[in-house]
Protein backbone atom coordinates (compact mmCIF):
# COMPACT_ATOMS: atom_id res chain seq x y z
CA UNK A 1 0.00 0.00 0.00
CA UNK A 2 0.86 3.65 -0.62
CA UNK A 3 1.26 4.69 2.41
CA UNK A 4 -0.45 8.09 2.93
CA UNK A 5 0.59 11.76 2.08
CA UNK A 6 1.36 14.47 4.98
CA UNK A 7 -1.21 17.07 4.84
CA UNK A 8 1.17 19.01 4.17
CA UNK A 9 2.34 17.95 1.37
CA UNK A 10 -0.85 17.15 -0.05
CA UNK A 11 -1.87 21.20 0.38
CA UNK A 12 1.21 21.61 -1.59
CA UNK A 13 0.22 19.72 -4.44
CA UNK A 14 -3.01 20.74 -4.40
CA UNK A 15 -1.37 24.41 -4.55
CA UNK A 16 1.22 23.61 -7.60
CA UNK A 17 -1.82 22.00 -9.57
CA UNK A 18 -4.08 25.23 -9.00
CA UNK A 19 -0.94 26.97 -10.17
CA UNK A 20 -0.60 24.71 -13.35
CA UNK A 21 -4.13 25.28 -14.33
CA UNK A 22 -3.80 29.18 -13.60
CA UNK A 23 -0.29 29.18 -16.12
CA UNK A 24 -2.39 27.40 -18.67
CA UNK A 25 -5.45 29.86 -18.37
CA UNK A 26 -2.92 32.64 -18.62
CA UNK A 27 -1.40 31.01 -22.18
CA UNK A 28 -4.96 30.62 -23.32
CA UNK A 29 -5.61 34.33 -22.81
CA UNK A 30 -2.57 36.35 -23.80
CA UNK A 31 -2.75 33.95 -26.99
CA UNK A 32 -6.48 34.81 -27.26
CA UNK A 33 -5.11 38.64 -26.55
CA UNK A 34 -2.83 38.40 -28.90
CA UNK A 35 -4.47 37.05 -31.64
CA UNK A 36 -7.94 39.86 -31.41
CA UNK A 37 -5.00 42.39 -31.44
CA UNK A 38 -3.15 41.45 -34.57
CA UNK A 39 -6.73 41.11 -36.07
CA UNK A 40 -7.97 45.04 -35.02
CA UNK A 41 -4.03 45.72 -35.88
CA UNK A 42 -4.62 44.31 -39.49
CA UNK A 43 -8.41 45.48 -39.89
CA UNK A 44 -6.91 49.59 -38.61
CA UNK A 45 -3.68 48.85 -41.21
CA UNK A 46 -6.02 47.80 -43.99
CA UNK A 47 -8.54 51.38 -43.46
CA UNK A 48 -5.06 53.42 -43.53
CA UNK A 49 -3.85 51.68 -46.77
CA UNK A 50 -7.13 52.18 -48.13
CA UNK A 51 -7.60 55.87 -46.68
CA UNK A 52 -3.81 56.35 -48.22
CA UNK A 53 -4.71 54.87 -51.60
CA UNK A 54 -7.70 56.39 -52.61
CA UNK A 55 -6.01 60.07 -51.42
CA UNK A 56 -3.12 59.00 -54.03
CA UNK A 57 -5.75 58.58 -56.29
CA UNK A 58 -7.23 61.59 -55.49
CA UNK A 59 -4.27 63.84 -55.83
CA UNK A 60 -2.90 62.10 -58.74
CA UNK A 61 -6.23 62.57 -60.53
CA UNK A 62 -6.61 66.30 -59.40
CA UNK A 63 -2.66 66.78 -60.55
CA UNK A 64 -3.78 65.33 -64.17
CA UNK A 65 -6.96 67.76 -64.38
CA UNK A 66 -4.82 70.79 -63.26
CA UNK A 67 -2.24 69.52 -66.23
CA UNK A 68 -4.67 69.19 -68.49
CA UNK A 69 -6.18 72.59 -67.86
CA UNK A 70 -2.66 74.10 -67.78
CA UNK A 71 -1.75 72.95 -71.17
CA UNK A 72 -5.31 74.24 -72.60
CA UNK A 73 -4.57 77.58 -70.92
CA UNK A 74 -1.65 77.86 -72.60
CA UNK A 75 -3.20 76.38 -75.59
CA UNK A 76 -5.85 79.71 -75.13
CA UNK A 77 -3.15 82.41 -73.95
CA UNK A 78 -1.15 81.32 -76.75
CA UNK A 79 -3.87 81.99 -79.72
CA UNK A 80 -5.57 84.75 -77.63
CA UNK A 81 -2.26 86.72 -76.81
CA UNK A 82 0.52 85.62 -79.12
CA UNK A 83 -0.79 84.87 -82.24
CA UNK A 84 2.11 85.20 -84.20
CA UNK A 85 3.83 82.62 -82.16
CA UNK A 86 2.12 79.42 -82.78
CA UNK A 87 1.31 77.18 -79.71
CA UNK A 88 3.49 74.76 -81.44
CA UNK A 89 6.58 77.13 -81.90
CA UNK A 90 5.94 77.72 -77.80
CA UNK A 91 6.53 74.09 -77.60
CA UNK A 92 9.62 73.95 -79.35
CA UNK A 93 11.00 77.20 -77.44
CA UNK A 94 10.86 75.44 -74.07
CA UNK A 95 11.84 72.50 -75.01
CA UNK A 96 15.03 74.05 -76.83
CA UNK A 97 15.53 76.51 -73.42
CA UNK A 98 15.34 73.14 -70.77
CA UNK A 99 18.49 71.38 -73.71
CA UNK A 100 19.83 74.75 -73.59
CA UNK A 101 19.92 75.10 -69.79
CA UNK A 102 20.65 71.60 -68.72
CA UNK A 103 23.68 71.68 -71.42
CA UNK A 104 25.18 74.94 -69.85
CA UNK A 105 24.67 73.86 -66.49
CA UNK A 106 25.95 70.09 -67.17
CA UNK A 107 28.56 69.11 -64.08
CA UNK A 108 30.47 66.88 -66.23
CA UNK A 109 31.68 69.78 -68.97
CA UNK A 110 28.66 72.37 -69.78
CA UNK A 111 30.06 75.86 -70.69
CA UNK A 112 28.39 77.31 -67.11
CA UNK A 113 29.82 74.54 -65.12
CA UNK A 114 33.73 75.25 -66.41
CA UNK A 115 33.74 79.00 -66.52
CA UNK A 116 32.78 78.75 -62.57
CA UNK A 117 35.31 76.56 -62.37
CA UNK A 118 37.83 78.55 -63.44
CA UNK A 119 37.36 81.30 -61.28
CA UNK A 120 36.99 78.76 -58.24
CA UNK A 121 40.79 77.68 -59.33
CA UNK A 122 41.51 81.27 -60.25
CA UNK A 123 40.26 82.90 -56.58
CA UNK A 124 42.02 80.00 -54.36
CA UNK A 125 45.47 81.07 -56.23
CA UNK A 126 44.05 84.79 -55.43
CA UNK A 127 43.36 83.42 -51.51
CA UNK A 128 46.90 81.84 -51.98
CA UNK A 129 48.90 84.73 -52.89
CA UNK A 130 47.15 86.93 -50.12
CA UNK A 131 47.39 84.14 -47.12
CA UNK A 132 51.35 84.12 -47.84
CA UNK A 133 51.73 87.85 -47.92
CA UNK A 134 49.39 88.27 -45.05
CA UNK A 135 52.56 86.06 -43.85
CA UNK A 136 55.40 87.14 -44.72
CA UNK A 137 54.70 90.72 -44.85
CA UNK A 138 54.54 91.33 -48.06
CA UNK A 139 58.16 90.52 -48.64
CA UNK A 140 57.61 88.55 -51.67
CA UNK A 141 57.12 90.82 -54.28
CA UNK A 142 57.63 88.55 -56.91
CA UNK A 143 54.20 86.82 -57.28
CA UNK A 144 51.56 89.23 -58.22
CA UNK A 145 47.40 88.72 -58.94
CA UNK A 146 46.58 88.75 -62.57
CA UNK A 147 43.43 89.06 -63.87
CA UNK A 148 41.40 86.13 -66.03
CA UNK A 149 42.32 85.83 -69.40
CA UNK A 150 40.57 87.54 -72.14
CA UNK A 151 39.51 84.32 -73.35
CA UNK A 152 37.38 83.58 -69.51
CA UNK A 153 36.11 87.12 -70.13
CA UNK A 154 34.73 86.82 -73.70
CA UNK A 155 33.25 83.25 -72.33
CA UNK A 156 31.56 84.62 -69.39
CA UNK A 157 30.23 87.36 -71.43
CA UNK A 158 28.71 85.25 -73.96
CA UNK A 159 27.30 82.89 -71.50
CA UNK A 160 25.35 85.98 -69.84
CA UNK A 161 23.53 87.07 -73.53
CA UNK A 162 22.85 83.56 -74.39
CA UNK A 163 21.12 82.84 -70.87
CA UNK A 164 19.72 86.13 -70.85
CA UNK A 165 18.13 85.00 -74.40
CA UNK A 166 16.70 82.23 -72.43
CA UNK A 167 14.91 84.11 -70.41
CA UNK A 168 13.50 86.50 -72.68
CA UNK A 169 12.35 83.51 -74.47
CA UNK A 170 10.89 81.68 -71.22
CA UNK A 171 9.07 85.45 -70.65
CA UNK A 172 7.61 85.49 -73.97
CA UNK A 173 6.13 81.91 -73.47
CA UNK A 174 1.87 82.09 -72.16
CA UNK A 175 2.68 79.70 -70.06
CA UNK A 176 2.35 81.96 -67.05
CA UNK A 177 -1.24 82.96 -67.79
CA UNK A 178 -3.21 85.66 -67.47
CA UNK A 179 -4.95 85.80 -64.26
CA UNK A 180 -4.86 81.82 -64.08
CA UNK A 181 -1.41 81.58 -62.02
CA UNK A 182 -3.10 81.09 -58.69
CA UNK A 183 -4.93 78.04 -59.81
CA UNK A 184 -2.29 76.64 -61.94
CA UNK A 185 1.03 77.26 -59.99
CA UNK A 186 0.65 73.38 -59.16
CA UNK A 187 0.52 72.01 -62.41
CA UNK A 188 3.71 70.51 -63.96
CA UNK A 189 4.01 72.84 -66.77
CA UNK A 190 3.75 76.02 -64.65
CA UNK A 191 6.74 74.56 -62.18
CA UNK A 192 8.67 73.31 -65.18
CA UNK A 193 8.61 76.86 -66.22
CA UNK A 194 9.02 78.32 -62.94
CA UNK A 195 12.10 76.68 -62.27
CA UNK A 196 13.60 76.79 -65.66
CA UNK A 197 12.98 80.90 -65.32
CA UNK A 198 14.50 80.62 -61.81
CA UNK A 199 17.13 78.65 -62.91
CA UNK A 200 18.20 80.80 -65.70
CA UNK A 201 17.87 83.94 -63.39
CA UNK A 202 20.20 82.56 -60.80
CA UNK A 203 22.78 81.44 -63.39
CA UNK A 204 22.93 85.17 -64.10
CA UNK A 205 23.24 86.50 -61.34
CA UNK A 206 26.17 83.72 -60.37
CA UNK A 207 28.14 85.08 -63.56
CA UNK A 208 27.20 88.57 -62.53
CA UNK A 209 28.17 88.04 -59.10
CA UNK A 210 31.89 86.14 -59.93
CA UNK A 211 32.83 88.77 -62.69
CA UNK A 212 32.09 91.68 -60.33
CA UNK A 213 34.59 89.46 -57.68
CA UNK A 214 37.48 88.98 -60.36
CA UNK A 215 37.20 93.32 -60.78
CA UNK A 216 37.25 93.93 -57.48
CA UNK A 217 40.29 91.85 -57.01
CA UNK A 218 41.78 93.11 -59.93
CA UNK A 219 41.10 96.73 -58.60
CA UNK A 220 42.64 95.99 -55.29
CA UNK A 221 45.72 94.52 -56.58
CA UNK A 222 46.60 97.41 -59.04
CA UNK A 223 45.66 99.63 -56.00
CA UNK A 224 48.42 97.38 -54.09
CA UNK A 225 51.03 97.41 -56.97
CA UNK A 226 50.96 101.21 -57.20
CA UNK A 227 51.48 101.76 -53.35
CA UNK A 228 53.89 99.11 -53.56
CA UNK A 229 55.77 100.94 -56.27
CA UNK A 230 55.40 104.37 -54.29
CA UNK A 231 57.24 102.36 -51.29
CA UNK A 232 59.91 101.43 -53.72
CA UNK A 233 60.27 104.55 -54.78
CA UNK A 234 60.63 106.81 -51.89
CA UNK A 235 62.92 103.87 -49.89
CA UNK A 236 65.22 104.03 -52.29
CA UNK A 237 68.64 106.42 -52.04
CA UNK A 238 68.40 109.44 -54.25
CA UNK A 239 71.40 109.15 -56.56
CA UNK A 240 73.53 112.14 -57.73
CA UNK A 241 72.57 113.17 -61.47
CA UNK A 242 75.50 113.60 -63.41
CA UNK A 243 75.50 114.74 -66.82
CA UNK A 244 75.69 111.74 -69.21
CA UNK A 245 78.32 112.25 -72.20
CA UNK A 246 77.11 110.88 -75.60
CA UNK A 247 78.99 107.84 -77.79
CA UNK A 248 79.74 110.69 -79.96
CA UNK A 249 82.00 112.89 -77.91
CA UNK A 250 85.05 112.37 -76.65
Amino acid sequence: MIPSLSPEVAALQTELLQLSLLHLSLLREDADWKAKAEKQLRIKYNTVAEKHRCVVKEEKDYQQRLNGQALHCWLKNSIEHNGHQGFAVQIQVLSEVAQEVCDLSDIQGGRFTLAVQDFESWFRKVEEIKTCRHYQGGSDLDVFIDPLDRAWQEEVHALTMKLELCSRQLQSLDIMGYGEVEQLEGSSLYRTAKGLDDMVNSMIEELNTICKIEADVVRSERQWVSQLSQQVVSTRPLEKRIPRVGMWRS
